[in-house]
């Protein structure tokens, strides 16, 4: 959906209404699947949206809702996962390094 919502923000003959629900499909997907990557997918595309059409009610209605917080927890498990695979390569190197 956010691909698509791009093609038709690039396109000539743009109908605002019917990007705004193309987004808030893609949007609700990524909130949905937890998907960081859609969702900053969307947010950019929400963004050249409210470029394109400035103090429009409809995009300020169409303002994306938070993330809910998973963006946040998914980075900070993220984060503790790399540092633990860090930990543990750090681990097998000295193994190596002993042997």
């Amino acid at each position: 959906m956010n691909l698509l919502t791009n093609v038709l923000l690039q396109s000539k003959e743009r109908d605002m209404k019917h990007i705004i629900r193309v987004w808030k499909v893609g949007i609700e997907g990524a909130q949905a699947l937890k998907h960081e990557i859609k969702y900053q997918e969307a947010m950019l595309n929400f963004a050249i949206m409210h470029t394109l059409w400035p103090g429009e009610n409809a995009i300020r209605h169409a303002k994306p809702l938070r993330s809910g917080g998973w963006l946040e927890r998914y980075r900070q498990i993220s984060d503790h996962e790399n540092d633990a695979s860090t930990d543990s390569d750090r681990h097998a190197l000295n193994a190596l390094e002993i042997s």
